[in-house]
């Protein structure tokens, strides 16, 4: 039993269906309101209480609680919690007091979900925590770190032969091609530093695809891909500057920051002219590209990223498994990373960042096709042309995922792209996230699509998506999990505003 003092109030979260027994104070009154996110259930009608009342509270609802002239007392086992704005602009939830069995209860999982994990999951003060290490989940060769590469952007060469550290190659991709040529799975180890399109995973946009179970790790510090180059620009007029540069599709200052910490984007100009006349700018007319920066100043490889749509970018492997440890990459025409080409692979990824996809039209950061799994742990994939992370059938491999504690956001940058999603699986495939925070993408948040699809969502949290009515687009503002044309969601512990379109399903447990 709780008190609540006369004139306080109270907010009751049910993770799962449950009664609440509330009991006025002697000449007092309980104000009573609820919030039912989950559109299948009953909303529970506002009221005032004047007398001992029980009622039935769905999953996933918010009870209000005002206690008006007496003290009052509610019986429940739910927890007490408030909401709070993280640092990503999320709504969280803050589990303020829960009894031990709901703050340590095992989340039941669906039965295809709890098939691929084959570990117990618990819920604790609004945390998942899964009984596995997520990297198990791609098992690797014994072999895979018997044969080493070494990469050194700033102290390799290509002329060596990359059998060390003071033999190191100077670019990821002669590393790949290296352990190719041997045939048996290998370890690129990579220092840190900025990779542009002569030395990072593609070769000059040329892909370089690995065929062998492979590993590649980060050594030391950040490991920066950018689909681009370092350029020398020249002063065209006033504080406008120009580089014989065709292909451009998106240009960043690296020195200012967006409201969510990432590089700020220029606006395409609609005329060099325009682009002279408007400072943080820039325009193309196919063969030179033109900035115009905020600050004036002369761009640099420091201070101006240009990213460019004739470049491959990372490509998993066609053979084995492959995992791939602290790279972030800018970039990539066919997605900063594109998973696919290997039926039966599994692919994994751990604290990499995948940002600002470019093609001709429009592009996902993460693209997966035709793998037997994708599993993310503590990644991002934010500022895509459109998805985040996106994951379909080809070559009738059914897709399925599992993220850790990954964040998408911001997604959607194409203003011709409707639905443009944080995560998203399509075509009966299955996707698992844990702690995710997916915020802001243009068309929802956490969107899945099509007949036998599962979603799986513990502790997922989604917030302040600006919809893509503004583009033609059926998806409202505000909405974090979206099911649409027959696709089944499941909610464990999630923060998020629901839309059902197509015969979709969400279901609160």
């Amino acid at each position: 039993m709780t008190t609540i003092a006369a004139g306080n109030h109270q907010q009751i979260y049910f993770d799962h269906l449950d009664d609440i027994v509330i009991t006025p104070g002697s000449g007092g009154t309980v104000k009573f309101d609820c919030s039912t996110p989950n559109s299948a259930a009953t909303r529970p009608t506002a009221r005032t209480i004047y007398s001992a009342a029980t009622i039935s509270i769905p999953a996933g609802s918010t009870v209000f609680l005002d206690a008006v002239g007496a003290d009052a007392t509610y019986t429940t086992d739910a927890g007490t919690i408030s909401y709070s704005t993280d640092e990503d602009g999320v709504n969280t939830l803050d589990t303020t007091s829960k009894s031990a069995v709901q703050s340590f209860r095992r989340a039941t999982l669906p039965s295809r979900a709890a098939a691929l994990l084959g570990a117990p999951v618990t819920i604790s003060a609004g945390r998942a925590n899964v009984g596995i290490d997520p990297k198990s989940l791609v098992p690797l060769n014994a072999r895979v770190y018997s044969t080493n590469y070494y990469v050194d952007v700033t102290n390799g060469n290509d002329a060596n032969d990359g059998s060390t550290w003071a033999l190191a190659f100077k670019s990821i991709w002669k590393g790949t091609t290296a352990g190719n040529a041997a045939a048996v799975p290998y370890t690129v180890n990579i220092a840190p530093g900025t990779y542009f399109r002569a030395n990072g995973f593609s070769n000059n946009g040329t892909e370089v695809i690995p065929t062998q179970t492979c590993v590649f790790q980060g050594v030391g510090g950040q490991v920066v891909g950018i689909n681009g180059d370092s350029h020398t620009w020249t002063l065209e007029s006033g504080t406008t500057y120009q580089v014989t540069r065709s292909n451009a599709k998106r240009v960043f200052e690296l020195d200012t920051f967006d409201a969510d910490g990432d590089f700020y984007e220029e606006p395409l100009a609609a005329s060099l002219a325009a682009c002279r006349a408007t400072p943080g700018s820039w325009y193309t007319d196919g063969t030179t590209t033109y900035m115009n920066r905020r600050d004036g100043a002369q761009p640099t490889a420091a201070n101006t990223m240009v990213i460019l749509i004739s470049v491959n970018s990372i490509r998993a492997t066609t053979s084995g498994n492959m995992h791939m440890y602290g790279i972030t990459q800018y970039g990539g025409n066919n997605g900063c990373i594109k998973i696919s080409g290997n039926t039966t692979g599994k692919f994994y990824a751990e604290d990499c960042t995948f940002k600002y996809s470019a093609n001709a039209g429009y592009v996902d950061n993460v693209q997966s096709l035709d793998y037997a799994l994708c599993v993310f742990n503590r990644c991002i994939a934010s500022k895509a042309q459109k998805d985040g992370f996106n994951f379909h059938i080809a070559n009738s491999v059914i897709p399925a995922a599992v993220l850790f504690d990954c964040k998408g956001y911001g997604n959607g940058t194409a203003t011709a792209s409707t639905s443009n999603n944080g995560a998203t699986i399509h075509d009966a495939g299955l996707l698992i996230d844990f702690n995710g925070r997916y915020w802001g993408n243009v068309g929802g948040d956490f969107a899945h699509a099509n007949a036998g699809t599962m979603a799986v969502g513990v502790c997922t949290h989604t917030g302040g998506s600006p919809g893509d009515e503004s583009r033609g687009g059926v998806v409202p503002a505000g909405t974090g999990f979206h099911s649409v044309d027959s696709a089944a969601i499941y909610k464990y512990d999630c923060v998020g505003e629901d839309l059902i379109t197509g015969a979709g399903s969400i279901t609160v447990s």
